[in-house]
Parts: structure tokens; C-alpha cells; sequence
């Protein structure tokens, strides 16, 4: 098998085979420089030899920059040095990052066959997690992590890093930033592009979050998908209702298809439990919602598969465009709507929230509530709702109905084990499964007694 050769030239980050200049933070901060493509003025990619032409010129605009330096404070020329350093031509996380995005087989959907060592392509998702991972890094902190030379880079390194991840995105990301980093650091040793992997070194280990312990009451819910209706965005309503009534994760319900609906109900094909198959019946109200998308999009000319497709754009849902509209209603629903005499919506939102996916007035503190009743009352408990709520409140409906935990399973697809645990999370606090409880203690006591 032939060797694919690479070309490594000094400053020079290669994406899809193009040429980008990726000035260290230093650079930035001492000589004013910003990245760029190098293109052309019409706009065509530079040439490996007009690259390496373009890089020879900038090394020498920098020495000249550097000269400049020479005289100035012990700190400006520590940071001049650190500058010629990652301007050596060395591997940076950046190179490392951009070769597991860009060149692991498995990153782009290919399986990884060597006899009989088998490895399955990526969930899309976990894919997608992956190089959003790898952007949020590169704009950590205008860049100071990824331009580091990746020979240098400790395990103390690592733990500021994942530690700076933290304090601006949260445990939850700085634990898929561990774990990204590790694995790009894994195959950066296969391919002898580096010769450790400092994230195993790390000596503080991160805590794990606590379980999310969220499900919505019937009205509240009842409350989010009026939201979607009057908003004009009543797919998500759909997508909403699947939710509630299939129990199923989010990426199964946006991947469902028409051929996975029949007579007998619902196939789904849960991601997360490597194709396990669940035939879940079909409930009226999915039933009643399904009937109106057909009829909205009875003129349309273009024809997918899947069940939930964005009207707007008539196609299917992209995970994150989804999630943007889902939270731009919870938080509308949260604060209430009111239809204007014109006709318009409008919502007395707070100044640091935005509505972008659908038309609706941002009524100012000065301007008060809209005047009128509101269409969609003020529901503060949807603020801080998410999709994955859904399953949880599906579980939990279930629990309340009189389900048993063989019954949940078999339609939320969780194992018994999993069951349990939900069960101990979610319906420990409800009052209803308590009052259901003493009812029977009462009943039973009474017969008792005679």
C-alpha cells in the first residue's frame, strides 16, 4: 500500500487539501495578524508551490518583525521566542485536530476492516459532536490552545485547557472535550505524528454530572405544543408529540421514515442501542397531527422519506437547526405570547434572548406587556425545558398510567435495569404516585381491621 506523502510548510494549516495561515496568539496579539485563506484575488486556492512561495515571504516578514523586538521588555521577547518556535513547522493540535477530523476513516463514515479487526464507522452524531468539539478548541481564548506545538503540551497543559472549557461552556463539554482530545491524540500516535498522549496523564479526574431529573406535566406540554402552532412552526409540535407518545430520542424520531410506518405501527431503530427494534403503536394524537402535515403538504412537489421535515425549508431537519427552533418556542411559551391588534405576535422577552426562526415582536421592558389577552399564557417552568425531556416525561406518563416496568421498556426501549434507575430519578418526588400509595395503604388497613 502506497504511503500518502504529506507536505508540512511552515505556518501553513492544510483543510481539504487548501492551504490556511493560522497566526499563533502571540502573532495576533504583538503584530495585529489574523488568519486567512490563501487565495488568490479571484479567488482560486494557492498552489503547493505558490504556498511554499508565499511562506518563505512571511517567515522573512516575521524575522523582520522580530528584529524590531529585539530591545523591548524580557516579556515581549519571550513571547518573540515562543512565536519562532510555532513557526518551526512543527505538529500543532491544530494539525492534530484537523488530521483525525479530516483523514480517520471512521470520522467520514467509513468502516475500518484489517482482517478480522472491525471497526464500525462513527454515529453521525457522535461525528458532528466531534468537530464542533474541534471548533469551540480552536476559539477557545482567541486561539491559544490550538496553535500550540503538540510535542509540548503536558498534561498540565491538558488540564488548563479542559479546565478553561468549563469555566465557559460547562462539565458537560469539558468532559466531550477530554475525550475528544484524547482520541485525537490516540491517532496522531498510530500515524507517528506524535509520541504520547498527555490526556492520560492527567492525575484529576472530572466529576460526572448529576442526573437530569426533569419530565412536563400534561398542561405544560399541552401549553409547548400550542406554542409551535401559533408561532406557525406546528412540525415541531409534531416532532413534540412524537416525543410524549413514542418515548423515542431525538435523532430516532428526525431519522423516521414513512416506510417504518405501517398498520401495525411504528418501527424504530434506536442509534444508541445499535439498531434494536421497537414496533411501537401508533397514538391517536400522532395520528391527528400526522393527518394535518399531510394535508399542509399536499401541493408540495418535492417528496422525502422521513415523517418530520422542515416546512420552511421543505426538507429534512439538521439536528442543530432543530434544536434552535425548539428552544427559541420553549422560551417564547415561557414568557407568553400576545397577538397584537395588527396581527402580529409579540412577547415581553428578555433583552439577551433573541427570536430568530419565526416572526415574533420583542415587546421592550419599557413598553410593558402587550395589551390584551396573551394567546399562549406565560409558562416560566418551559425555560429551561429540553428535547431530551421528552423521554423522561414519556417514562414518567407511562409510571403514572399504571405501567410496569416491562411495559416502559417495551416501548421507550430502556433495559430493566435502566427502567429501575429512571423510576428511582424521576418518580421518587411525584405526589400522585404517593397519593396512589396511601390510597392503597388506606384500603388495605381498613379490610385489615375488619
Amino acid at each position: 500500500m502506497i504511503k500518502k506523502t504529506e507536505i508540512k510548510i511552515p505556518l501553513v494549516t492544510w483543510r481539504d487539501g487548501r492551504p490556511r495561515f493560522f497566526p499563533a496568539p502571540d502573532l495576533r496579539k504583538d503584530f495585529g495578524l489574523k488568519g486567512e485563506d490563501l487565495r488568490h484575488p479571484d479567488g482560486s486556492w494557492l498552489s503547493i508551490e505558490e504556498t511554499i512561495a508565499w511562506s518563505d515571504a512571511k517567515q522573512e516578514e516575521l524575522r523582520t518583525l522580530r528584529n524590531k523586538t529585539r530591545d523591548a521588555t524580557p516579556a515581549k521577547r519571550k513571547r518573540a521566542a515562543a512565536t519562532l518556535a510555532k513557526a518551526s513547522g512543527l505538529p500543532t493540535l491544530a494539525h492534530l485536530i484537523t488530521d483525525f477530523v479530516e483523514k480517520n476513516p471512521r470520522m467520514n463514515g467509513k468502516e475500518i476492516r484489517q482482517g478480522k479487526k472491525v471497526r464500525r464507522p462513527l454515529a453521525a452524531n457522535t461525528a458532528q459532536g466531534y468537530r464542533e468539539t474541534a471548533k469551540l478548541i480552536e476559539q477557545l481564548e482567541d486561539g491559544r490552545f490550538w496553535q500550540e506545538i503538540a510535542a509540548a503540551l503536558t498534561p498540565s497543559n491538558m488540564g488548563i485547557l479542559i479546565d478553561r472549557v468549563e469555566v465557559h461552556h460547562g462539565l458537560s463539554q469539558a468532559r466531550r472535550t477530554r475525550s475528544f482530545v484524547s482520541q485525537v491524540f490516540k491517532f496522531a500516535i498510530k500515524n507517528n505524528k506524535a509520541h504520547t498522549n498527555p490526556i492520560t496523564h492527567l492525575e484529576e479526574s472530572l466529576p460526572v454530572a448529576p442526573p437530569r431529573v426533569r419530565y412536563g406535566e400534561i398542561d405544560e406540554m399541552r401549553i409547548l405544543v400550542e406554542a409551535c402552532d401559533t408561532v406557525g412552526r406546528p412540525e415541531i409540535g409534531d416532532i413534540i408529540t412524537q416525543g410524549l407518545w413514542f418515548g423515542q430520542r431525538q435523532a430516532d424520531r428526525l431519522n423516521l421514515t414513512h416506510d417504518q410506518v405501517g398498520t401495525l405501527g411504528a418501527l424504530f431503530r434506536q442509534q444508541k442501542k445499535h439498531g434494536q427494534p421497537l414496533l411501537l403503536p401508533v397514538a391517536s394524537a400522532i395520528e391527528k397531527r400526522q393527518a394535518a402535515a399531510q394535508q399542509r403538504r399536499k401541493d408540495w412537489r418535492v417528496n422525502w422519506p422521513h415523517v418530520n421535515l422542515d416546512e420552511r425549508q421543505r426538507r429534512p431537519f439538521l439536528a442543530k437547526h432543530y434544536q434552535h427552533i425548539f428552544r427559541e418556542i420553549c422560551i417564547a411559551a415561557a414568557f407568553g405570547i400576545w397577538r397584537q391588534e395588527d396581527g402580529t405576535l409579540a412577547s415581553p422577552l428578555p433583552a439577551d434572548y433573541r427570536i430568530r426562526k419565526f416572526k415574533l415582536v420583542q415587546v421592550t421592558a419599557a413598553k410593558g406587556i402587550p395589551a390584551g389577552k396573551p394567546v399562549i399564557p406565560p409558562t416560566p417552568s418551559l425555560e429551561d425545558f429540553r428535547d431530551q425531556d421528552l423521554r423522561d416525561t414519556a417514562v414518567t406518563w407511562l409510571a403514572l398510567a399504571g405501567c410496569d416496568d416491562i411495559e416502559i421498556a417495551s416501548i421507550t426501549g430502556h433495559s430493566l435495569k435502566s427502567v429501575k434507575e429512571v423510576m428511582k430519578h424521576y418518580l421518587g418526588m411525584h405526589p400522585d404516585l404517593a397519593r396512589r400509595a396511601i390510597g392503597k395503604l388506606t384500603a388495605w388497613y381498613e379490610e385489615a381491621k375488619g
